[in-house]
């Protein structure tokens, strides 16, 4: 994972160490040269379980060793906020805990506010909202999927999305198509392939929730197995979805329509693995990036453009 700025790149491998890579200078300076560079670890940490998410501090700055933050959730134990320079080092923990069962639970996706100052955990039924400057406490704030007696009771419930399961995907709308003083709307995507709409950056009531499950033919070709990555076009208009054992992507229109207009095909991702997708602004408009299991990056241009079924429009071998 990049950060922010462009500047270091984040990995986590099967042998659960996690790494940073501070990329070279003159990285893009020899274009002549065909001979890769040769990146060395600045940092490791090995993870005392699964490391189940990451989020990257949006104020990532390099030269500024107070930003260069990233926020990473294991099993059993509280969300960490430690600094990718020296990524043994722990600066704040964030209790994430059933207050039923006191149980430790598993953070599978985490996201950033625009701003830094809070940050959203996704959990099974349920996402929270925590303050970053309040290290070694709770959420300020917990969200249901699902209504229930006893969230009723508690408070809770009111608001409550039309959707249930564990939170695996989050991602905030585009602060260039949020209005002055609203959150925006928060994509809550879950392994139950449902896909809910939170207001004011998940703080405010559920403005919509529905399921992404294909029909008929779709589905037996296209299959699906839970969303593992959801994300804004920069416009706020589009939500992309992606899935696990799905070769597709779907795109959805949020703001007019409220239906989905394509599936970005081809993407050769049938793997209960998470495969890597994300989104690029260009001068005109965006586009799609995403990678398969035969190492192949491919790319959509513009999606929402064209409706049906819409082909990759480049790829290129990573390896």
């Amino acid at each position: 994972q990049f950060s922010p700025d462009g500047t270091t790149v984040l990995t986590y491998n099967e042998d659960q160490n996690l790494r940073t890579f501070i990329l070279p200078s003159d990285l893009l300076e020899n274009e002549e040269s065909t001979a890769p560079h040769h990146l060395v670890a600045s940092s490791d940490f090995s993870c005392p379980s699964n490391l189940q998410s990451t989020a990257i501090y949006p104020g990532y700055q390099l030269s500024d060793a107070s930003t260069t933050l990233i926020l990473t959730a294991n099993n059993a134990i509280p969300i960490t906020l430690r600094n990718t320079l020296l990524l043994s080092h722990v600066h704040a923990s964030y209790p994430f805990v059933d207050a039923n069962t006191e149980a430790h639970l598993s953070a599978r996706s985490l996201l950033f506010s625009a701003s830094g100052g809070h940050f959203v955990a996704g959990g099974e039924d349920r996402f929270a909202l925590f303050d970053v400057s309040r290290s070694g406490e709770g959420p300020i704030l917990w969200r249901p999927l699902r209504r229930s007696k006893g969230a009723r009771k508690a408070g809770f419930g009111l608001g409550a999305a039309e959707c249930a399961g564990t939170v695996s995907a989050i991602s905030l709308e585009p602060s260039a198509a949020v209005d002055a003083g609203d959150g925006g709307l928060l994509a809550v995507g879950t392994l139950s392939r449902q896909v809910g709409l939170f207001a004011h950056g998940g703080g405010g009531d559920c403005a919509a929730g529905f399921s992404i499950a294909l029909d008929g033919d779709e589905q037996a070709q296209h299959k699906g197995a839970g969303v593992s990555s959801i994300t804004w076009s920069p416009c706020g208009q589009y939500l992309l979805i992606a899935e696990r054992q799905s070769h597709v992507i779907q795109v959805y229109d949020v703001r007019n329509s409220g239906r989905r207009l394509a599936l970005l095909t081809g993407r050769n991702a049938c793997s209960m693995q998470r495969m890597g997708m994300d989104v690029v602004r260009t001068a005109t408009s965006y586009e799609a990036w995403a990678g398969g299991k035969d190492g192949v990056v491919r790319m959509w241009s513009r999606p929402g453009s064209k409706e049906g079924l819409v082909d990759p429009d480049a790829s290129f071998h990573a390896h």
